[in-house]
């Protein structure tokens, strides 16, 4: 352990950038018994730490136990990709001081060994704005003058960067769209200049590309589905759902249907324009090419996008100082400073990784709670069988399960709508020590087999197939290796093959 803290002492290294993403999710209330090691606890109360349980009794004058209804998820997401869970709590829903107090005792005990924080991702769920806000004295200016950069304590030259969770960004501004429109159960109608953006445009698109094109190929947005134009209260969590109606292949279908409308296509120029911008933080976002300059195009994108919402913001608050109706022309406030704090604070991550390590990148694809959500989705469909509420004891164990033992999310069904990345680790083990490996364990399978012919006093031979059955799965690739030598690929006796291995 000394080993490992003493890295803390020494100068900070680009490999040992981190971020740190967290999020909730429900369980099922229940109180249940672990017995380990002789030690018998109950699991499902709620309980953050001890400073957290201190606090909320000085704050209610007593002191009660709760059951866990949600479980909250620390992650770690290393700059060069690496990920892992390293902290999480029962909780009935987390408070701000609560995510405070766990937060920055994370970044210390990372920054103990070697690590940097550089930033922390989080959803616009209201107890994470109000921990935003606990570092930028209570206030949204504050935040957007300091470009959402706050003060480490354990790094004093190195703040860190609260930053919104842009596929969360991009999926709220669809919810914002399906309340537009000129029907009595929409909230809003959002306007730009002199058009109207409604999602029936979204709509009316998708019915003239089927119409147009009967075949699902021959389609100009072939993945866009009944679930994409009226997706239920499920399928509005679905992060890809949202990204597809969003992006180039939806500005393609709809620059197609204006021109197919003639004269009348005007008036969906309000949505083209609001498309061209859109689809530039759906692209950057899922973007895997490093970002290793500040004069990188993308960043100008990005920051151009931005520029194109402020002016309408705006332009909207000119046209309606009179009659004070603003809310109805524009995407909600919260979705409107998410934009800020997701641009910004993205911006903010890549100047100072820049500066202070130069020659190094981000990956802007990495930048996000995709990996959190997919292990919750893992949660819910893997781990427990077919049980997507588990109780905090299961939560516990599906972590452990699906570190060691799970393999991808291979549906598109999960929130992300993309396979998660497996914990496991590839190991290139070379081919003499494999077949050196399988001699011996046959090796040790035949005594094995001459001890039992001698207590049983049954023939020998009747017992060398058993050893044979037993290896045919480790001979497999020695196998498929002498056919391949077989056909000619002599050149694999001097290569190596992969075997995938667990962590120990």
């Amino acid at each position: 352990m000394d080993e490992g803290r003493s890295c803390s002492t020494e100068s900070p290294q680009p490999w040992y950038g981190c971020g740190v993403i967290f999020d909730e999710m429900s369980i099922q209330p229940d109180l249940q018994i672990l017995n380990k090691g002789g030690e018998v606890k109950l699991i499902g109360v709620a309980g953050m730490g001890s400073e957290c349980d201190a606090m909320n009794t000085m704050k209610k004058g007593k002191s009660e136990a709760k059951l866990a209804t949600h479980a909250l998820l620390f992650m770690f997401r290393g700059d060069t990709g690496f990920r892992f869970p390293f902290l999480h709590f029962p909780t009935t829903e987390a408070t701000a001081p609560e995510i405070f107090v766990n937060f920055w005792k994370s970044v210390c005990s990372l920054s103990e060994w070697g690590f940097t924080v550089s930033y922390v991702c989080f959803d616009g769920a209201v107890h994470n704005r109000s921990f935003k806000k606990m570092h930028f004295e209570q206030s949204n200016e504050a935040a957007l003058r300091s470009a959402f950069l706050a003060p480490n304590p354990f790094h004093g030259s190195k703040p860190v960067v609260l930053m919104m969770d842009p596929k969360h960004l991009i999926k709220k501004i669809r919810n914002n769209i399906l309340r537009s429109g000129f029907n009595s159960h929409n909230t809003r109608l959002m306007k730009w200049n002199a058009y109207f953006i409604t999602w029936d445009m979204w709509h009316d698109a998708w019915h003239w590309d089927c119409t147009v094109n009967n075949s699902v190929l021959a389609r100009l947005h072939h993945r866009l589905t009944d679930e994409h134009i009226h997706p239920s209260k499920t399928q509005k969590m679905h992060n890809k759902l949202a990204e597809d109606v969003l992006d180039k292949e939806m500005l393609h279908l709809f620059k197609a249907y204006q021109k197919s409308e003639g004269q009348n296509g005007n008036q969906l120029e309000g949505a083209v324009q609001l498309l061209e911008q859109r689809r530039l933080l759906v692209e950057i976002f899922n973007d895997n090419r490093p970002i290793t300059s500040l004069q990188d195009s993308r960043l100008s994108n990005l920051r151009n996008a931005l520029e194109w919402f402020t002016s309408w913001e705006a332009g909207v608050l000119r046209e309606a100082s009179s009659s004070g109706k603003t809310k109805e022309k524009l995407m909600s406030y919260e979705t409107r400073f998410d934009l800020c704090a997701a641009v910004m604070g993205f911006e903010s991550l890549v100047c100072r990784k820049l500066q202070d390590f130069p020659g190094t990148s981000i990956i802007p694809c990495r930048v996000n709670s995709d990996c959190i959500e997919n292990m919750f989705c893992q949660q819910r469909a893997i781990c427990h069988g077919a049980n997507d509420n588990p109780t905090y004891k299961q939560f516990m164990h599906g972590t452990n399960s699906i570190i060691l033992t799970e393999d991808t999310v291979t549906s598109t069904k999960c929130n992300t709508g993309k396979a998660a990345e497996t914990f496991n680790f590839r190991v290139r083990q070379s081919l003499k020590k494999a077949i050196s490996s399988i001699v011996d364990i046959y090796a040790n399978l035949m005594d094995i087999a001459a001890a039992v012919q001698k207590r049983l006093n049954i023939c020998y031979l009747l017992l060398l197939p058993f050893p044979l059955l037993l290896l045919l799965p480790l001979l497999q690739p020695v196998l498929i290796f002498f056919a391949m030598c077989k056909v000619g690929s002599s050149s694999w006796l001097k290569g190596e093959i992969d075997s995938r291995e667990g962590p120990a």
